[in-house]
């Protein structure tokens, strides 16, 4: 049997979704752009915060080499 997520926050434009895991052990933030606005971003991470997942333990992946480094986006 395969691992299940679940679509937990959908925008209605498409533009960015946060998936997890039923457990709320993992989450994943993605958006079509390699930049999710500032707003957007704490906005899923509010919504991660309220259905019981870790947010204290999200890193950011790197979308360019410049992005090493930077805020959020430290070696854990």
């Amino acid at each position: 049997m395969g691992t299940w997520y679940v679509i937990v926050d959908l925008a209605p434009d498409y533009r960015s979704v946060l998936i997890g895991l039923p457990s709320r052990k993992l989450m994943w933030i993605m958006a079509r752009e390699r930049r999710l606005p500032a707003a957007e971003y704490q906005r899923l991470l509010d919504v991660a915060k309220a259905e019981g997942f870790p947010v204290d333990e999200v890193r950011k992946v790197p979308q360019r080499r410049t992005d090493l480094g930077q805020p959020g986006f430290e070696q854990p």
